[in-house]
């Protein structure tokens, strides 16, 4: 084996230079910006109350009504009609907040704010005394209140809570007041900017009491002249309360857009600056047009054009991508049409022997393989991928600096080469006796470490609404084909709009791992470094096995592990569902204090559920396995109607119906390189990959859970694991057995043929495994 490897077929590579090639906001991702019809706030949905509450709808109207068995409050009330006949019975004390929205409503500094509909008011039933005894005029006050909090130098936090907008009408005088319902109509006015302390909004209704221009709760009569009168509110639905959340004015947004690969695009936004060389443009139709647009790519120097650059025709429905090399760095786009459409302005990626550049960074690279003495790495499903290398060098200490990017690589002899390993050095240990050169030890991690050290406070159902989230984590990643990489940042506007779970300890791997076990999908570093998460995996065969020489792409070691573990067993799956708590968040109420109630976001709830396989739990004992899962939307309309979706129970079936039973399977095996093409081969692996294995008479396609390469002088082995290491395991797709190809292969005789002979015979014979004779 020694003549196969050596320093000219694998060498490792140490960033020397890097330089920024992101394009600012070159990506058009979702912006979660809020409907522009704007928030309705109904009772029911958006709205809390004071507690005891009915919620009445007809066709127009939405009617608040006191529940009648628990109207009583300590005061006592008289009554006495016309004829003088006297009754004694219990008021309802209300407010000072009449209703607010049960949900703070995320917002940001330079938002533009608004609210508008329709609510009829009842007069209480008699006059009301301010807190200085005297009859007081009762208003209505209506109030979009900002809320945030502040941190000093010394880490003290204090609440912030202003008056944005407000609106305040009569509800009833200090004489002949009566049960009769009064009109409130907000008028529309200009919008109202948000505060620069400010994070969260609040629409609330209050009393107040107009002698002392202050918030006052009042006595509500719940009977008059004898008859009841429990509603008090009454909602025009045709003129629903809302409230308006904009966009800043100075904006960009992004809009929908079929198709762009993320979804979506900028409309009509014109420069882009820091561009490297070889810039790739990618344009996109409007679905709604009916022409093709022309545009035009200028040299842009920050203020006038510097030079036509390049012309490109968008037909409604396409996708086009054009590759551009400003001088100015800067390009101004221009078009007759109504709209130019961009899906993202970005460096475009390549490697070379040398170098690699991403849409972020332009790395250039030395090799450092000389002083070398071992290689591992170990690159594993939905985990931490470690490479550890050993050199003994007195110098090559200052060469691998923490921080730095490493790539490891094998090299072919025609120039091409195939990386095995890329990423980051986190670790180094040097160690020097005074006798000998110094020996140097470090540690490189791929990306997943990095985006376990990303804080992700949110979770989402479905893996399309990651995208603006993961776009700021620096985290190189793909998701369903979409290349979402961007520098680290604070995480985007609108972040934390409608979530489907909250944790503010989670991080960018727990929510996109829960997330992917409730969709069935995968998560795995590949070999350039980046995170893909993926709906689906391929179900082609990326490397055939086999234990005769001469059969299929390679053969593998005598070392192979196949046996039966009842330890792999699964029948009893536990379903941990991340989700938002509908109880907490219909049960929220306010009244008593002055407003606004600090009710703050939904709050996040855990909650379990085993489903068993009894007859294999009767036969084996339990074998559980726990996985997370996110359950439901999180909106509210969804949260208040108990919509979260189908409960788990048929997708924890389907795992019950594969692994509550024993299997034989191929749990590892090992791989040595000893011609050219093994290199190439052993290079392309990384996890979830479907590896055939083909030993005796059988064969099995497996999926790789770990690659561990082990690279010393004159001596190269790849160890593959294929036993259940993490939640994905579960649900990996049937992969078809491919037909092995033969070429002029003996068959052996009647009595003994060749078991490696499956080619089914003559062209028109339709009976597989028929041996064709070969050459006897």
């Amino acid at each position: 084996m020694s003549r196969f490897i050596d320093r000219t077929m694998v060498t490792l590579q140490v960033e020397t230079a890097s330089q920024d090639v992101w394009v600012p906001d070159g990506l058009a991702v979702a912006r979660r910006n809020y409907d522009p019809s704007g928030i309705k706030m109904v009772p029911g949905n958006g709205l809390a109350f004071e507690k005891d509450v009915t919620i009445v709808t007809t066709s127009s109207l939405m009617t608040v009504r006191a529940n009648k068995a628990k109207i009583a409050t300590p005061v006592t009330e008289v009554d006495q009609n016309s004829s003088g006949d006297v009754r004694t019975y219990k008021s309802r004390s209300l407010g000072p907040v009449v209703f607010q929205n049960r949900v703070a409503v995320p917002v940001r500094p330079g938002m533009r704010v608004n609210m508008k509909g329709t609510l009829s008011l009842r007069r209480t039933g008699k006059p009301i005394r301010d807190q200085n005894e005297s009859y007081t005029p009762i208003a209505l006050r209506f109030d979009l209140w900002g809320t945030g909090t502040t941190v000093d130098e010394y880490g003290t936090e204090t609440d912030v809570k202003k008056q944005i907008m407000s609106y305040q009408a009569t509800l009833q005088g200090t004489a002949g007041v009566g049960v009769g319902f009064v009109d409130f109509t907000l008028p529309t006015v200009s919008d109202a900017t948000v505060p620069s302390d400010v994070d969260r909004l609040y629409l609330t209704a209050s009393f107040v009491a107009t002698n002392t221009n202050s918030y006052q709760g009042v006595g509500y009569q719940a009977r008059y002249w004898f008859a009841e009168y429990p509603d008090y509110i009454q909602f025009d639905l045709n003129d629903p309360l809302t409230i308006f959340v904009r966009e800043p004015a100075n904006t960009t947004p992004t809009v929908a857009n079929s198709n762009s690969r993320t979804g979506f695009a900028y409309r009509n936004r014109r420069f882009y600056t820091n561009l490297p060389s070889d810039t790739e443009i990618v344009l996109v139709g409007d679905p709604n047009a009916t022409a093709v647009a022309t545009i035009s790519v200028w040299a842009w120097t920050g203020t006038e054009r510097a030079g036509w650059l390049t012309g490109v025709d968008v037909a409604p429905n396409q996708r086009v991508s054009v590759i551009v090399n400003s001088p100015t760095r800067g390009i101004e786009l221009s078009t007759s049409a109504p709209a130019i459409l961009v899906e993202s302005v970005t460096a475009r990626p390549f490697e070379t022997r040398t170098a690699e550049r991403t849409r972020t960074t332009a790395y250039t690279y030395a090799d450092v393989i000389d002083p070398v003495v071992s290689i591992e790495s170990e690159t594993v499903e939905a985990d931490l991928g470690v490479l550890t290398v050993r050199f003994v060098s007195d110098t090559i200490n200052a060469k691998v600096s923490a921080g730095k990017r490493v790539r490891l690589l094998a090299t072919h002899a025609d120039g091409s080469f195939e990386p095995i390993f890329t990423g980051t050095i986190r670790g180094r240990r040097i160690v020097h006796d005074f006798k000998h050169q110094a020996q140097v030890q470090i540690s490189v991690h791929d990306a997943f470490g990095r985006a376990g050290q990303s804080t992700m406070p949110v979770a989402h159902d479905r893996l399309a609404e990651y995208g603006h989230l993961v776009h700021t984590t620096g985290v190189p990643i793909i998701i369903d084909g979409t290349d979402y990489s961007g520098p680290p940042r604070s995480l985007p506007e609108g972040w934390d709009y409608f979530p489907s779970y909250a944790d503010d300890a989670m991080t960018m791997n727990d929510a996109l791992i829960k997330t992917r076990n409730a969709r069935k999908a995968f998560l795995y570093v590949d070999r350039r470094d980046r995170m893909i998460v993926t709906s689906t995996l391929p179900t082609t065969v990326t490397l055939d096995l086999s234990d005769k020489p001469g059969q299929g792409d390679m053969s593998y070691n005598r070392d192979i592990e196949f046996s039966s573990d009842t330890e792999n067993l699964v029948n009893t799956v536990q379903v941990v569902e991340h989700m938002l708590d509908r109880k907490e968040f219909i049960e929220r109420e306010v009244g008593g204090a002055d407003p606004p109630a600090l009710l703050g976001d939904l709050a996040p709830k855990t909650q379990r559920i085993d489903y068993r396989r009894q007859a294999s739990i009767d036969t084996y004992g339990q074998h559980r396995v726990s996985i997370d899962v996110i359950r439901g939307s999180g909106s509210w309309a969804d949260v208040q109607a108990d919509r979260f979706g189908a409960p788990f129970a048929e997708w924890a079936a389907a795992i019950l119906d594969e692994y509550s039973v024993e299997r034989q399977a191929v749990n590892r095996l090992r791989l040595t390189a000893t011609k050219p093409i093994h290199r190439t081969l052993m290079a392309k692996l990384q996890p979830l990959d479907a590896v055939v294995v083909r030993f005796g008479n059988s064969a099995q396609v497996c999926r790789i859970r770990k690659v561990e390469h082990k690279i010393a002088p004159n001596k190269w082995t790849v160890d593959l694991s294929f036993g259940a290491s993490r939640d994905q395991t579960y649900w990996l797709p049937p992969t078809p057995l491919p037909v092995l190809t033969l070429g002029d292969t003996d068959a052996g005789t009647q009595s003994y043929p060749s078991p490696g002979l499956i080619d089914g015979g003559a062209p028109g014979d339709t009976v597989t495994a028929v041996l064709d004779g070969g050459t006897l």
